[in-house]
């Protein structure tokens, strides 16, 4: 078509669209053709796709069915297969655009020519809203897309090499979700959903027989896709969900917040309910606020940070290759021996015990006394001596009521060149610690238990501290102490004598 006829073609189509009919001869008369070149040029116009009606006799005349306001669309094959992606994708956009977007497709579909109008109708897929700036990795091309959607829509077995192996599969939907192209289906060798990337699939041509489609699980493709990706069993829904406090305005961390619930709660806080695959991911995900964080439920949340700590603390341990000596202090019955023991499991770290060796000295036919308690004392420095010059963090639980026991531990820490950091649990609530007093039953029947009495005796004789030491209170579950401590172990720096 040279360009006086294309011009020819856009200035009759600019006066169809008026609305009104038009007599064949008033048509050659504002073109300046004759009647017979307009009769050929709105043959030409059909033939692209135009519905042009045409009323025979004296009074009649050519007008452009209804439905068309735009000048020619001269589309190739990829550029139908760009524009229905673009405006199917629009429906998922959130800013509002969802239905003029579905009218659009609608538009432009009925004044396309046949040919493409069929291309257009048979890419049909579902756009899922995900987080903005997803992956656009992993190109599809147009022919797998249309030949992936024309199975979904024709009901027929659709046979492809998926990485590398040959699949029979039952095509349900295809989805685009955060910027990668899907096919969910019912795998016939596997007798089960599956979800593939289109951009890995290759469609082995013939297709197979008709399929009565499945009800997929949930009944909703979007809410089936997202949580697959989510890793739950419960729909669209995070596996694992919990609730903080973060000591930030909610402004700050609504914006990175994703599908979490963020309230304000006033003086620079809020809270935030969100979820994620697993405890440990959803307390990593939380750490990115930098900031102090209060969990409120549930309790798994709360030991998620504490095995979280751990790992992060022999991170940071191994690449220092020094180990720290811990020592945890106070009076019986705090949970001292207990919040070793976690502390040490959370750090692969080693846990020496003053009342566990005295047991074995005892055992051995020592006599119960002072210097029975020294000759502990000194048997654990020697140990937790030969671990630090290995590298390994020692955690020691000790009641350390004096400072002639405390100096057991600084010579320790000198000797091996080690960091020292001591840990004071204290127990206010008198009630509480009465209460474990007296449940208490640890199997030492050499040491045994101390009375109410006697713990009210060692707390009036008990020392007071001179040099560095970090309180803890010890009212808390015993993950939280320990979260408390690994905490503190992380954040500051090891102190040396």
């Amino acid at each position: 078509m040279t360009a006086t006829s294309t011009s020819r073609l856009l200035n009759l189509l600019s006066l169809l669209q008026t609305g009104r009919e038009w007599p064949g001869s008033l048509l050659a008369e504002r073109l300046g053709i004759s009647p017979r070149t307009v009769r050929r040029d709105v043959d030409r116009l059909r033939e692209m796709g135009y519905r042009i009606d045409a009323t025979m006799g004296p009074i009649g005349g050519y007008k452009l069915d209804a439905g068309s306001e735009l000048p020619p669309l001269l589309f190739d094959d990829d550029q139908v297969i760009a524009l229905a992606i673009a405006l199917q994708s629009a429906t998922v956009s959130g800013v509002g655009i969802e239905e003029a977007a579905l009218r659009a497709l609608t538009t432009v579909r009925q004044v396309m020519p046949s040919r493409l109008r069929h291309r257009l109708t048979a890419l049909d897929f579902t756009a899922i809203p995900g987080k903005i700036g997803g992956t656009t990795r992993g190109a599809v091309s147009p022919e797998v897309l249309v030949a992936v959607s024309s199975a979904v829509r024709a009901q027929h077995v659709l046979r492809f090499d998926h990485a590398g192996r040959p699949r029979r599969v039952e095509p349900h939907h295809l989805v685009v979700f955060e910027g990668r192209w899907y096919l969910v289906g019912w795998d016939l060798d596997r007798s089960d959903w599956r979800i593939y990337r289109v951009d890995r699939l290759a469609p082995r041509a013939p297709t197979g027989p008709r399929f009565t489609p499945r009800l997929i699980p949930g009944g909703d493709v979007a809410s089936f896709v997202s949580g697959q990706f989510k890793g739950s069993k419960r729909g669209d829904s995070w596996p694992c969900v919990g609730k903080v406090i973060l000591h930030l305005p909610a402004r700050a961390v609504l914006p990175f917040a994703g599908d979490g619930v963020v309230e304000d709660l006033g003086d620079d806080r809020c809270s935030l309910e969100g979820g994620s695959w697993s405890w440990i991911a959803l307390a990593a995900s939380l750490n990115r606020f930098d900031t102090a964080i209060e969990v409120l439920h549930p309790a798994e949340l709360a030991a998620a940070f504490g095995e979280l700590a751990a790992r992060n603390a022999t991170t940071a341990r191994s690449s220092r290759q020094q180990g720290v000596l811990v020592v945890i202090s106070g009076l019986p019955g705090v949970g001292k021996s207990a919040v070793a023991d976690e502390v040490a499991r959370m750090l692969g770290a080693v846990h020496l015990s003053i009342d566990s060796v005295e047991e074995a000295l005892l055992a051995c036919g020592l006599q119960p006394g002072w210097t029975t308690g020294v000759a502990a004392y000194e048997a654990v420095r020697a140990a937790a001596e030969q671990n630090l010059r290995l590298g390994r963090t020692v955690i020691v639980d000790a009641v350390n009521d004096s400072e002639p026991a405390r100096d057991t531990w600084r010579r320790a820490s000198a000797a091996t060149g080690t960091p020292l950091r001591f840990f004071v649990l204290d127990l206010a609530d008198t009630a509480e610690h009465r209460r474990r007093i007296e449940g208490r039953a640890r199997g030492l029947a050499h040491v045994g238990e101390p009375s109410w009495s006697d713990i009210r005796s060692r707390s009036e004789a008990f020392e007071p501290w001179q040099g560095p030491h970090e309180r803890i209170d010890a009212s808390a579950t015993l993950a939280a102490v320990a979260a408390s401590i690994l905490h503190r172990l992380e954040t500051a720096e090891p102190r040396t004598p």
